[in-house]
């Protein structure tokens, strides 16, 4: 039995599929993934990509915005389109068997190929959208891009003046290197306490407040994914209906 007939003999009695997919999904659309032979890292520095970087680099965001502008970023004005893995997917979903999609690809793919948008967890956000770090405003990509063809090389918030960065996640700085540190125990102290939990080396503790609050829940809102109860046209009443992911 080949791979393809393995594959439908174990999903053939599933009433329910959630699929997972990352960077192998869009390379038949002709988009390289970012550690390959002709990766996103062999043509840019990492280290353009890092949060720190973009937020107090004008240069940098100038530089980016050209980019999306030229369609070099696989984002709105690229002429990638979805591939066959793409459209079997949403063909599982008009089967009714399909429960969700959790994407890692930020190409926006699986909304173009014509899954609904309440099916699709973008876990890494998606290029074609765009908004404000300070005040939450969002638009398509499209539309800040229209603006940079005018002339606006770092277009900012029309509503608060803020910086404007496409919704997807870029790479942080104390990130790069998880080199835990402990303090030593107090002789005197035998119980657990704030000062005694492992540091990052950027000197911030797990769980505390991010040094970049505007770029946290208002960033994430538009990727997270929560389950909820859902009944399945395939599954009866009496069983436990599958979970959907929705934004």
């Amino acid at each position: 039995m080949d791979a393809i007939a393995a594959a439908v003999a174990a999903l053939a009695p599933a009433e329910g599929i959630m699929v997972f997919t990352g960077a192998g999904v869009s390379t038949e659309s002709g988009i390289p993934d970012f550690r390959g032979p002709d990766g996103l890292w062999t043509k840019v520095d990492p280290s353009e990509f890092e949060i720190e970087r973009f937020m107090a680099e004008p240069e940098l965001r100038k530089k980016r915005w050209r980019m999306h502008a030229d369609g070099e970023l696989w984002g709105a004005r690229s002429t990638v389109e979805p591939n066959e893995a793409h459209h079997a997917i949403v063909r599982l979903h008009g089967a009714g068997l399909l429960t969700g999609c959790v994407t890692q690809n930020i190409d926006g793919l699986h909304l173009v190929a014509g899954l609904p948008e309440s099916r699709v967890a973008e876990l890494h956000g998606n290029v074609r959208r765009a908004g404000c770090v300070r005040c939450g405003a969002t638009w398509p990509t499209e539309e800040l891009l229209m603006r940079v063809d005018a002339g606006e090389s770092d277009p900012p918030c029309p509503h608060c003046g803020g910086i404007v960065k496409v919704s997807t996640v870029m790479l942080a700085r104390c990130s790069r290197s998880l080199r835990w540190r402990r303090r030593s125990p107090s002789p005197t102290r035998q119980t657990p306490s704030s000062s005694s939990a492992p540091r990052c080396r950027c000197g911030q503790r797990p769980g505390s407040p991010s040094p970049w609050p505007s770029l946290g829940s208002r960033w994430s809102s538009s990727t997270r994914v929560r389950p909820t109860q859902m009944s399945s046209p395939m599954s009866s009443s009496k069983r436990t209906p599958p979970q959907r992911w929705v934004r």
